[in-house]
């Protein structure tokens, strides 16, 4: 639980990093943009509205592709870890199920003895 929590902060940690520094850039972005073209003389007219639109538009579907990359990595490493530890409980169940059968060996084996003990006992 501990590993599957830290890696779940972990990764939501750098999710935000990510996203708080892409929103600031996309801001800073914009309003540079949107002053080179309010701007006039200084601005560069080389860039019409249509392909900002365009653009902006091309930067959003990357950052969806780029989050939806990082949560299927999450999606697939979480599986992993899950899988691990279920292989790791069926081993202990495992180890126990073997304690389990040798305790009962041994009690089964102390019962015996104890009984040929009486029962020579008795016949002496």
């Amino acid at each position: 639980f501990l590993a599957i929590r830290s890696a779940l902060l972990h990764s939501h940690l750098a999710d935000l990093k990510e996203i708080t520094h892409d929103f600031l850039y996309e801001n800073y972005r914009t309003e540079k943009l949107s002053k080179s073209v309010e701007g006039g003389a200084t601005a560069d007219h080389s860039l019409a509205p249509e392909d900002l639109a365009s653009q902006s538009v091309r930067l959003k579907e990357e950052q969806l592709r780029r989050e939806e990359e990082k949560l299927k990595e999450i999606e697939l490493k979480v599986q992993r870890e899950i899988n691990e530890k279920r292989q790791e409980l069926l081993a202990r169940e495992s180890q126990l199920r073997e304690i389990e059968a040798r305790m009962h060996r041994e009690q089964s084996a102390a019962l015996s003895v104890n009984d040929t003990e009486s029962t020579e006992a008795g016949a002496a």
